[in-house]
């Protein structure tokens, strides 16, 4: 029997080639299928820091080995580990980016230079301490006073100040 304007399909060998790009095909598929599953699954907070996690870069420096040891003594009691300081060193350079003179005073505090401000301020403390001292040559002038009592030329400021504040009570009559 014959059939009539019915097309039929014989089936076709496949070669080796052909079922071998299909069967990558089909994992390649089936691993699509697994990855799309997977990013469904609820991830846990680790999971969520990693997926973000920023470039990173590594930080090699030579320094003396005794010195390594006692500031690794020092950074661990602080609770602090090399990696922990050295990000928050990178981190207060980047915060004192415009102010060189804030992290040079951060990391040397013995060897910065006082700022303009800083500068005035002591110059003005200076100045406020030669007009006392002065004012106080003046009222000693004006009273008669020459000299320096040899009781007191070897006294420190504190025991002067002592001195003076034990006489003055004794004057008031609260200490006999």
């Amino acid at each position: 029997m014959t059939q009539t304007g019915v097309a039929v399909k014989r089936p076709m060998r496949k070669s080796a080639a052909s079922a071998s790009a299909e069967a990558v095909a089909d994992a390649t598929a089936s691993l699509r299928t697994a990855r799309s599953a997977y990013s469904e699954r609820p991830q846990g907070e680790h999971a969520a820091k990693s997926k973000h996690k920023p470039a990173q870069s590594q930080v090699n420096a030579r320094i003396d080995a005794t010195l390594k040891a006692e500031g690794d003594a020092a950074l661990a009691s602080a609770g602090f580990t090399p990696t922990q300081a050295v990000r928050m060193l990178w981190t207060l350079a980047v915060r004192c980016q415009g102010e060189p003179e804030k992290l040079r005073a951060a990391l040397d505090p013995d060897s910065a230079e006082p700022s303009e401000d800083e500068r005035a301020e002591r110059q003005h403390k200076v100045e406020a301490y030669h007009s006392c001292l002065s004012r106080g040559q003046n009222v000693r002038a004006a009273l008669g006073i020459t000299g320096v009592d040899p009781d007191r030329e070897g006294l420190s400021d504190q025991e002067y100040t002592d001195l003076l504040r034990g006489e003055h009570f004794r004057e008031k009559g609260y200490l006999l």
